[in-house]
């Protein structure tokens, strides 16, 4: 993804300087893209796997009709379908939908769901290489674009690198495309800053998609 490159560099790069390292490693980074590819590996598999039950129970559908048709080419029965055997086809269909339908569908909300929590924790990536920099995190009112472009309010950073800290010329959307909210201070003791999505419907609270992503609650 575009977003850890930036990341990468700027890690690697600080590690190189010596003056600069203050105990940050490589490590500390690059964990979150291993678990973040594993996590888009793993549901790609998930899906795949989904398409073949898919097609494995179509072809048993087609398996069946075939053996039909041979028993009435056999017994010199019109060609046709008899009211129980439409009702096996529908029992099949409908278990196809409530069992399969529901995996394939939700796929790509949990794609996003890992996604959002790929950029958050790349995004708080820079902000500790940004504060590595300045001795401070940005404010609210500073917000993401800080790490994009150097900021003009106080608390103005006499470090700030000049390519910026994330790599990227706007301040990315989380993947429903609604802006990831950011405040610094909090209003919870000890928690320097904090990085919010939405989730599905965009709105605070939910459930499951609609759950709130926070860097709070990252593991």
């Amino acid at each position: 993804l575009p977003i850890f490159n930036k990341i990468i560099k700027a890690n690697t790069n600080i590690i190189k300087n010596k003056d600069n390292i203050r105990g940050l490693s490589i490590f500390s980074i690059t964990p979150y893209i291993v678990i973040t590819r594993f996590l888009q590996l793993f549901f790609i598999v998930n899906l795949l796997l989904s398409l073949y039950m898919l097609t494995g129970i179509v072809g048993m559908i087609f398996n069946i009709i075939k053996y039909v048709e041979v028993n009435m080419k056999k017994s010199n029965m019109r060609p046709g379908f008899t009211l129980i055997e439409l009702m096996v086809v529908l029992v099949i269909l409908g278990l196809l939908a409530t069992f399969v339908g529901p995996k394939i569908m939700s796929a790509p909300d949990k794609t996003r769901v890992t996604k959002a929590v790929s950029d958050i924790k790349a995004i708080e990536s820079a902000l500790k290489l940004y504060k590595l920099d300045n001795g401070f995190y940005p404010t609210t009112e500073q917000g993401l674009a800080a790490l994009i472009k150097k900021p003009e309010i106080d608390p103005i950073p006499k470090s700030w690198q000049p390519n910026g800290y994330l790599d990227t010329q706007e301040v990315p959307k989380d993947p429903w495309g609604n802006d990831y909210i950011y405040r610094s201070p909090t209003e919870t003791e000890g928690r320097d800053y904090e990085i919010i999505s939405y989730g599905a419907d965009g709105k605070e609270g939910g459930s499951d998609y609609d759950a709130d992503i926070t860097s709070f609650n990252i593991q």
